[in-house]
């Protein structure tokens, strides 16, 4: 599904993340200290890096009788699948990201460093 997507969120069409590749820069950069990509002065954790981790979301939600196929699913960024939740693309007023095409270019999600 995400290579489907070209690994871009369908909704906002950001680039997004691999999960996994998400974990592993985390894990890596972990040991620079606070003032790195993944963390504040603060110590607090910064949000960019959950943004852009790739999530699924249902286009037809559980509670509308979405189901868990392939067709009923696109890649979406984090704050884009937090920010639907379990409302219908109709009542949130949104274009079905089924009605246009993936954006598919040499974005890979980060895959290569897996």
């Amino acid at each position: 599904m995400y290579r489907r997507d070209g690994w871009h969120c369908r909704y906002c069409e950001i680039e997004v993340i691999d999960p996994e590749a998400r974990s592993e820069l985390v894990r890596t950069l972990t040991p620079l200290g606070r003032g790195s990509l993944w963390g504040r002065p603060d110590g607090d954790r910064h949000a960019a890096p959950l943004n852009v981790s790739a999530e699924y979301d249902h286009i037809a939600s559980g509670s509308a009788a979405g189901i868990d196929e392939v067709e009923n699913l696109v890649t979406a960024c984090y704050f884009c699948q937090l920010g639907k939740d379990g409302a219908s693309l109709e009542r949130l007023g949104l274009l079905g990201p089924r009605n246009r095409d993936p954006m598919c270019d040499s974005w890979d999600g980060l895959t290569r460093l897996m």
